[in-house]
């Protein structure tokens, strides 16, 4: 591929990467009232786009709490251990 060409490749990957997906699927619903044209795609699609943003959210929660208690039983561990050697 020329120089060219993938300077303008990559031009239209950072347009694409611009736009909203949500606005061009609530265009394709609202375009096709009775889903003569597109039938059930944006419908899905919309499901799906909205299923990853959730899935993706509660990873990143879930990741967090697991940094939280990894801490917590480090810092708790550290104190259990300072505790039994006072004891012994």
């Amino acid at each position: 591929m020329c120089i060219a060409m993938q300077e303008e490749f990559w031009q239209i990957i950072n347009d694409l990467l611009q736009v909203s997906l949500g606005d061009i699927i609530k265009d394709a619903i609202a375009s096709d009232p009775d889903r003569s044209k597109f039938g059930f795609i944006p419908y899905m699609a919309k499901t799906y786009l909205g299923r990853l943003l959730a899935e993706s959210f509660c990873e990143r929660m879930i990741s967090i709490a697991n940094i939280v208690m990894s801490e917590y039983y480090m810092l708790a561990l550290g104190s259990m251990h300072a505790w039994s050697n006072v004891y012994h």
